[in-house]
């Protein structure tokens, strides 16, 4: 089981399984697009009880990740392959299935999204494709098995998918029923989670150029129904052509919340609400916030250590790219700011509250005055003032402020 490097952490689950399997899915239609394989998948006719018994016999840990859907996970050198019994949809919900499992490859293959998924790889590198999956692939054409609106109806989710797979191979040759039937249905979108929604968007804003993408999901009516209403997409245009630009493009590579920040710029959106739908991280959040607030950028060497010290790096850095986007900085500052984030080692003002307490001054909200003011003085002075010169420094503060 050489044929393919990423197979060697299987060879151990097909020799367990006694032979009675493929790989399946994503790990064989990015082997044939001769791109690198993340996930791995396999397919058996095995119930999910004779893998677990096999898989175990032979040393192999394995946990019953989705056991109900006949799908267990072995861990392989601290990898997890993924083993799913061959099935078939009985009843679905848009969103999730009752399986009964099945023998029956073409059955099992009948039931998944898009032909370019619907693609088998035994442990000999033979392929097995029922529905011209590797021609749609070599077309680089997104298509529906079977009729569009089915399949879409079996999970709302496979209306973002087809638009995420358009955008990973980077194709504009979308089956035409597939992209009416995904329009016709996205008010279904509703009922799925904040995070499948948050997870194929960002796949979709991560991919080498999604605005064409974007664009037909405009015009589909399908950003406006997961919170965008008016995407920004000129200020998307901008940062990928900044993207490209051999300057400064290793500075900027495919950032997909920076890429959400674009689209939403001027947007006039509730940010909070927006959030909420997409389930998105606090941290996601903040970055957001600070990028719509579209700060503008120092003037010079000193302000941009302050606002790197107060933001820190990751957050400073989304401020600098948000500028040169909206071209209030050029390349060459820029490149400059980055530069400075990525090499200048934020220092620590070395005195706190603690400290003045021991030096005398009087607890209460006047120390954290106090400290605020001494770290605009230590800032002015380049970070210079040590310790006893802060303390004397802040002896000087109290009779100037009188009213605390």
């Amino acid at each position: 089981m050489s044929k393919y490097s990423w197979m060697a952490p299987a060879e151990k689950v097909f020799t367990a399984l006694k032979q009675e399997a493929r790989f399946v899915g994503g790990c064989v239609r990015d082997t044939l697009l001769e791109r690198l394989v993340k996930d791995i998948d396999v397919a058996t006719p095995l119930k999910p009880e004779k893998i677990i018994e096999l898989l175990e016999k032979a040393g192999i840990k394995v946990i019953p990740t989705g056991i109900k859907h006949g799908t267990v996970t072995a861990i392989i050198d601290k990898k997890p392959i993924e083993i799913t019994t061959l099935r078939r949809d009985e009843k679905t919900d848009g969103r999730h299935a009752e399986v009964t499992f099945t023998d029956d490859w073409q059955e099992d293959a009948a039931r998944r999204d898009f032909t370019i998924n619907a693609l088998y790889l035994d442990n000999e590198g033979n392929i097995y494709d029922y529905f011209a999956g590797q021609e749609d692939l070599q077309a680089k054409i997104i298509k529906f098995i079977g009729k569009p609106e089915e399949r879409i109806k079996e999970d709302y989710l496979r209306i973002l998918r087809f638009f995420r797979f358009a955008a990973q191979l980077e194709t504009k040759n979308l089956d035409e029923k597939g992209l009416a039937a995904c329009g016709k249905l996205a008010e279904n979108m509703g009922r799925l989670s904040g995070e499948r929604v948050q997870a194929e968007m960002f796949k979709i804003l991560a991919s080498p150029n999604p605005v064409y993408v974007l664009e037909l999901m405009q015009r589909e009516k399908i950003l406006a129904t997961i919170g965008i209403e008016k995407p920004n997409l000129d200020v998307l245009k901008k940062l990928i052509r900044r993207e490209n630009e051999k300057e400064i493009s290793e500075y900027l590579g495919s950032d997909a919340v920076l890429r959400l920040g674009c689209l939403l710029l001027l947007a006039d959106i509730d940010l909070e609400g927006f959030a909420a739908r997409w389930k998105l991280a606090n941290r996601t959040k903040e970055n957001l916030a600070l990028l719509l607030k579209s700060i503008d950028p120092p003037d010079d060497e000193k302000a941009a250590k302050k606002l790197l010290r107060k933001y820190q790096k990751e957050s400073f850095q989304g401020i600098i790219k948000m500028a040169l986007v909206q071209e209030k900085i050029d390349s060459g500052r820029f490149a400059a700011l980055m530069k400075l984030s990525e090499n200048w080692q934020l220092p620590e003002i070395p005195v706190n509250g603690d400290e003045l307490l021991s030096s005398g001054f009087e607890p209460g909200k006047n120390i954290g005055k106090i400290l605020a003011e001494l770290e605009n003085w230590w800032e002015e002075n380049d970070y210079r003032p040590s310790k006893v010169e802060l303390l004397s420094h802040a002896k000087t503060l109290i009779p100037a402020h009188k009213g605390w």
